[in-house]
């Protein structure tokens, strides 16, 4: 039986800006939260190279979430998740 996965893909690129220690060189730059994995946790990486693009199937928990408010208008809701299950698209 085939399951068909169904998602909305949102862009998690945030300018370092909106982050909580921005450096002075690098406003403007974006980075993406990272997912560090070996070859145990996920054996179809192997073979693959820096650069290529992969669509990850992940199942998770949620751990944690907390929401921050300060004076300005830097509201931010933040979740911890942890990683149960890992694949590949095909």
């Amino acid at each position: 039986m085939v399951s068909t996965i169904k998602a909305n893909l949102h862009s998690a690129g945030e300018k370092e800006s909106n982050m909580d220690s921005p450096s002075v060189s690098s406003k403007n730059e974006i980075h993406y939260p990272s997912l560090y994995l070996n070859i145990e946790q996920l054996p179809e990486l192997e073979g693959k190279d820096v650069d290529d693009t992969i669509t990850l199937i992940v199942k998770g928990k949620v751990t944690s979430h907390s929401k921050r408010e300060n004076s300005e208008d830097d509201d931010r809701e933040t979740y911890d998740i942890e990683i149960r299950k890992i694949g590949l698209e095909k």
